[in-house]
């Protein structure tokens, strides 16, 4: 059979299936099957509703394609409003298919927001309207028509002539009155869901795609021009929809909605938007093919909510997209295709396959239970295996430091399983990897660290130095660390509260084995200061009266004039004399309470002194209980 003479025949058991509506079994004559899928040709005004240069090209390219595709899906957003002044916008958009109709390629729509839009007399109208979904059922009757009651060629399924794929499209607006108020996003109402379970119950194709216009998973943060503007987000019962084709093993979840293109396999890295509980992960890597660029946006105005390399994302300005899918035997292959206006200019630039030819477990995980970490930015706080593509991007990251109290775990490196991976530094806390093609584990690695407190009892009676110092008293468990008790000068070091290896000591040892507090306990100590009173007595009985002074914390016990000595220092020349101190020292002066003096009388011989002589005198003195010291005075008379 010749090639053209196979499209044809392919092409023909497509339209007899679904002309009878019935699920055809096996024949074992169609094995392949081609479609394309597009979406979002709109323009930016009423006066431009359509871009309809770019989706002639884009046609043209189709109809060029070297192996004719069964048929072409378009996801939605046709027009920039159904009805513009009370005309209807879908026949003319229609009509720019002819040449797939002139080459007998079907063509099949899934509806839009825009669709049910509409503009009237030059004044915005907001909301959607019945009436535009009832012209939009009148126009688009190629689409099959075995949906629920009252969603005639809004909501279908089809299969492939020989049962292989399954095909189904829903509409998340689906309306029975004027809607003024609307989520762009739409939602899944139970009677579709339930209609598409039966459908896929009945099914036993081997391949099963879903169109639809809005994305489950929104890779688009708004427009450049106003960030604030959300994209909008679905609601819970996409998830229960795409609940229905991961535990059915969907291939593809086709849609368009963001002007952009992004395909992403839904693996069990990426959890549930609307999350049960308890909590449940994707099982079935079902692929979201978003290829929302047919002629509207054309790029450059995106802030992206993703990763843009791992969702993978094109976004080029004035450039669009369509993606060409393959069927053949039990593997999906999607080639998609960029340009701008010049159907020639369209090239493949992204491929995948599903399901896909292998895929890698890769274990991610910490070297401490209970700690967290991200993978592609979703948070995990246990060891997560996932099922990834042999090949792709991934980032893996974790925080530092992690944990609450006197206790944390702080982040040192990351380590593989396998051959260690080319990072220029596994030490950065954020990790890109390329899936490799075996097993392997991703071991975020952590230290424990305990924070050390030190205190002084009383409070503020000296200080504790610890040596090595460390930011917040946070140390590596195991460390050992020096410890020193400084008193302030009237406190004296009784004894350490806590684990420390002589609690006798001022100086000691100290090992991190937990959070702990050790305290210096301090007592008080008399502080002792001297001064000279008023001299008397004759030269060779000069009595100078030793005034000790008491200014600690406690009282000075058997305070005493230890020592007195004399130095002449004027006149500077001659020979100087040598004052002889008669009484006998030290001087007990006695007990001295916190705050008072007592005087010890010390008297000096003077004999052989000039009259104008003077003298630097140093005076030592004590206590039983400490605090005592030395005074030094310049410049006294005999």
């Amino acid at each position: 059979m010749s090639d053209k003479n196979q499209r044809i025949f392919i092409t023909l058991c497509l339209t007899v299936f679904l002309v009878s509506g019935a699920l055809l079994p096996g024949t074992g004559h169609c094995e392949k099957l081609r479609f394309v899928f597009l979406a979002d040709s709109r323009g930016e005004s009423i006066n431009d509703p359509v871009n309809s240069d770019v989706l002639r090209a884009i046609v043209d390219r189709i109809v060029k394609l070297p192996d004719k595709p069964a048929f072409v899906l378009f996801g939605g957003d046709m027009s920039y409003r159904g009805n513009i002044d009370g005309t209807y916008t879908y026949q003319a958009w229609k009509d720019l298919f002819k040449p797939l109709d002139d080459n007998k390629i079907p063509l099949y729509t899934a509806i839009g927001n825009h669709e049910l839009y509409r503009h009237e007399k030059h004044q915005e109208t907001a909301g959607l309207y019945l009436e535009n979904q009832k012209e939009y059922q009148k126009v688009f009757t190629e689409n099959p028509r075995n949906g629920p009651i009252g969603y005639d060629y809004l909501t279908y399924s089809f299969t492939s002539p020989e049962g292989d794929t399954f095909f189904a499209v829903l509409d998340p607006y689906y309306l029975t009155a004027d809607e003024p108020t609307y989520d762009m996003s739409g939602t899944i109402d139970p009677t579709q869901l339930a209609w598409l379970e039966l459908q896929v119950a009945l099914t036993t194709a081997t391949h099963k795609i879903l169109f639809i216009h809005t994305p489950y998973y929104y890779v688009d943060g708004g427009s450049t021009m106003d960030p604030t503007e959300p994209p909008g987000a679905p609601d819970e019962t996409f998830t229960n929809l795409w609940r229905l084709l991961d535990d059915n093993h969907f291939d593809i979840y086709a849609c368009g909605h963001s002007h952009l293109f992004s395909r992403k396999t839904i693996d069990n890295s990426i959890p549930p938007i609307h999350q049960s509980s308890p909590p449940f992960t994707w099982q079935n890597n079902v692929v979201q093919l978003l290829n929302g660029t047919s002629g509207a946006g054309g790029g450059g105005e995106t802030v992206f909510s993703v990763n843009p390399v791992l969702w993978h994302i094109k976004s080029d300005i004035k450039t669009y997209y369509f993606s060409v899918v393959d069927i053949d035997g039990s593997k999906v292959t999607v080639n998609s295709y960029k340009g701008q206006t010049d159907a020639d200019g369209y090239e493949a630039f992204d491929t995948f396959n599903t399901p896909p030819d292998a895929v890698t477990p890769v274990t991610v995980q910490t070297s401490q239970a209970g700690l967290s970490f991200t993978a592609d930015g979703y948070p995990q706080d246990t060891t997560q295996t996932f099922t990834w593509l042999p090949g792709d991007p991934h980032v893996i990251a974790t925080t530092s430091p992690q944990g609450v109290g006197h206790t944390r775990s702080v982040f040192t490196d990351w380590s593989d399983s396998g051959a260690f991976p080319d990072w220029s530094d596994n030490g950065a806390m954020s990790r890109s990897i390329i899936v490799p093609d075996t097993p392997i584990t991703y071991t975020a690695n952590f230290i424990t660290q305990y924070q050390l407190s030190t205190a002084v009892s009383p409070a503020g009676t000296g200080v504790v130095s610890v040596s090595p110092s460390a930011v917040g008293g946070w140390y590596n468990a195991g460390s050992q660390l020096n410890l020193k008790d400084i008193p302030n000068l009237d406190y004296t070091f009784l004894t350490w509260t806590g684990p420390v290896a002589n609690p006798n000591s001022a100086a000691t040892t100290f090992t991190m084995t937990g959070p702990a507090t050790v305290t210096a306990n301090h007592a008080g100590v008399p502080l002792l200061a001297a001064a000279f009173g008023v001299k008397s007595g004759v030269v060779n009985a000069r009595v100078w009266p030793t005034i000790l002074t008491n200014a600690g914390k406690q009282a000075a016990q058997t305070a005493k004039v230890d020592g007195l000595k004399l130095t002449q220092t004027y006149p500077a020349t001659g020979t100087p004399c040598k004052p002889v101190v008669t009484t006998a020292l030290p001087l007990v002066v006695g007990n001295i309470a916190v705050g008072a003096s007592a005087t010890g009388n010390v008297s000096v011989d003077f004999s052989g002194c000039a009259t104008g002589a003077r003298f630097t005198a140093v005076a030592t003195y004590s206590a039983a209980n400490g605090g005592g010291g030395s005074k030094t005075l310049v410049n006294q008379f005999r």
